[in-house]
């Protein structure tokens, strides 16, 4: 998480705020570890509205998109 927010302080990858949900469309507000949280997966990350970014942790699915 921490690599996130250096690459977003750093302008790697935008705000997800900045960013439609990688799911629904809307507006999104977090980012999510398609991957995992380990060294390798640290930025590999969707944006995703809080709605289905909670789906996916209820539901333990995960997204590829």
């Amino acid at each position: 998480m921490r690599a996130v927010l250096r690459a977003i302080r750093s302008g790697r990858i935008p705000q997800a705020a900045s960013l439609a949900c990688a799911l629904c469309g809307k507006q999104a507000k977090d980012y999510h570890h398609r991957n995992g949280y380990g060294p390798e997966a640290h930025l590999d990350v969707i944006a995703l509205c809080r709605n289905c970014h909670g789906e996916l942790h209820q539901n333990g699915r995960e997204a590829h998109r």
